[in-house]
């Protein structure tokens, strides 16, 4: 036996003889390449035979054609296998998270009940309480991390019995002592024996065509030491019956007053003012009180500092809060946060201020400077914010070298541009420069060293005030 040719990292191959002439060729397949290598008797390499030449198959067009053609069809087919394999290994990945997540043996724990899971996984919690707010269903739920480790990305996850898809968003807060009494927590994280309430805020449309009750089977997902963990809730309920009702609206129910401040945080927009009384030297007021004498918007039980429109469900203004956040409010200007379902209530707010109460108060926002004309209103002026003025001297020499680097990679683009003998780079010449032409390498040098030229020139700004600071710390150092 001769070895006649030795082939590397073959996947599969066979002889083929199409026309029956007793001269099959050799078909292999070898790992990672789409196109097939073709041997003839001598174990010469040939062109891959697809089908019977025509007189057009000699051309060179067609026949890089069909050779594309045969590179897609096995592409294709490569493709879809990998395809098929990937939703395997995704299917049997996600039902084995769902069994370690889920477990529905008869000795599962999710069989005891929901207080001895909470229990074991050491997480206290309240029964949910759904509510309605600023026409949006909510679900808030009380929990404390009993653990010693905080638990990351929790989430109130709905499955409804019914309606499979549920649009909601999730939010977590934490009670504090001062205006408004809630802090929304920027991550989704709670620390070892802390409480907070996590709220569930589901849009009204998706009621809007059920009648029925819609079922949701709700659970708290979280993450501990790096594992995920599913504590299931009790289930919530929602009729669009229920939601006729007048204590289904948690500002018309007998629930705590900070729930209802919690409940308004949570399905309102933020919007920050400042209110003016013009006439606070001859005649001070109360503007606290002045609102809400003129305009019916009551104090929001012994919250003294949080007024809220609740006596219209038709009204324009109903729902919205206002948060006074100074103590005492008989100064001349008072900084009032507004909750409300949309600007249009905001701007509705004071039209009504400007109409409805007899004093001049005057609406700004925070950013807004005002500048009185005469002295005796002096004391309503903007505080004056002195604007840091930089130095951006040092920075010109950071423009004259970007400059220099610039130039020098023109030039070379010019110099590699001339060497070139293609006549459609040569017509571009004096006209237009090519920044590709010293190759993709080059060119992502060149932007590396005109970016950090300007993060050094940045970095070098100064303030004018501190410059002398550090001049001195400078001088201790040396």
């Amino acid at each position: 036996m001769t070895i006649h040719l030795t082939i590397e990292n073959v996947d599969k191959y066979e002889l083929v003889d199409k026309d029956i002439s007793g001269l099959p060729y050799l078909k292999v397949l070898r790992k990672d390449d789409a196109v097939p290598l073709l041997y003839d008797s001598q174990f010469n390499l040939s062109e891959p035979l697809t089908r019977k030449k025509h007189q057009s198959d000699s051309l060179p067009v067609v026949t890089q054609l069909m050779r594309k053609l045969t590179e897609a069809k096995y592409s294709v087919r490569q493709n879809e296998s990998n395809l098929q394999e990937y939703v395997k290994i995704k299917q049997a990945a996600a039902f084995s998270l769902y069994e370690t997540g889920n477990p529905n043996s008869e000795d599962s724990m999710f069989k005891t009940g929901t207080n001895i899971i909470t229990k074991v996984l050491e997480i206290k919690t309240k029964k949910p309480c759904v509510k309605l707010c600023n026409k949006k269903v909510i679900v808030i739920v009380n929990i404390e991390n009993e653990n010693t480790e905080p638990i990351d990305n929790i989430h109130i996850l709905f499955h409804g019995l019914q309606k499979k898809s549920t649009e909601y968003t999730t939010k977590i807060y934490e009670e504090t002592s001062y205006s408004p009494y809630w802090r929304e927590k920027d991550f989704h994280s709670i620390k070892s024996n802390e409480e907070c309430s996590i709220i569930g805020i589901i849009e009204m449309k998706e009621l809007k065509y059920s009648v029925s009750k819609i079922e949701f089977e709700a659970v708290l997902s979280y993450m501990k030491q790096g594992k995920s963990y599913v504590l299931p809730l009790d289930d919530v309920s929602i009729s669009a019956i229920d939601t006729m009702g007048e204590n289904f609206d948690i500002l018309q129910s007998s629930e705590e007053d900070k729930y209802k401040v919690l409940a308004i945080l949570a399905t309102s927009e933020k919007t920050d003012i400042n209110l003016r009384h013009i006439d606070h030297k001859e005649n001070p007021i109360n503007i606290l009180e002045a609102i809400s004498n003129h305009l019916d918007i009551e104090r929001l039980g012994n919250l003294k500092n949080v007024l809220i429109h609740k006596k219209s469900l038709n009204h324009i203004l109903y729902g919205l809060t206002l948060i006074f956040l100074e103590e005492t409010n008989l100064s001349a200007c008072v900084t009032v946060q507004i909750y409300s379902r949309s600007p249009a209530q905001v701007l509705a707010f004071i039209h009504y201020l400007y109409d409805g109460v007899p004093y001049r108060i005057m609406a700004t926002l925070p950013n807004h400077i005002v500048t009185s004309k005469s002295e005796d209103l002096s004391h309503l002026d903007s505080e004056k914010i002195d604007n840091p003025q930089i130095d951006y001297t040092s920075y010109a020499t950071t423009i004259i070298n970007q400059s220099k680097i610039m130039l020098q990679y023109l030039d070379e683009c010019i110099v590699k541009m001339n060497e070139n003998t293609s006549p459609e780079v040569q017509s571009k010449i004096g006209h237009q420069i090519q920044i590709l032409s010293m190759g993709l390498p080059e060119f992502l040098k060149f932007r590396n060293k005109v970016l950090q030229e300007a993060s050094n020139g940045i970095q070098g700004l100064k303030l004018k005030e501190k410059i002398d600071t550090l001049s001195v710390d400078m001088m201790d150092e040396s």
